[in-house]
């Protein structure tokens, strides 16, 4: 394997996640195709993926805009 195998195995590993990410923020906002606040099933499934990737990983995943904290 020479070094343009692995940059092109790389590209498509990375390509592979960014759609399974946008697969997964699509399924999120048609939990709630109205729009507005986000539903008790949009809470449920953000929640479930935070224990399972984290606050952080689930905020960018989902866009979930993040609250400013002032002190």
């Amino acid at each position: 394997m020479n070094r343009l195998d692995g940059l092109s195995t790389r590209t498509l590993i990375r390509l592979w996640i960014k759609l399974e990410n946008e697969k997964q923020l699509q399924y999120f906002n048609n939990l709630n195709p109205k729009g507005g606040n986000y539903s008790i099933k949009q809470r449920e499934y953000a929640i479930e993926k935070a224990r399972s990737i984290g606050v952080r990983a689930t905020s960018g995943l989902l866009q979930v805009p993040r609250r400013t904290i002032q002190r």
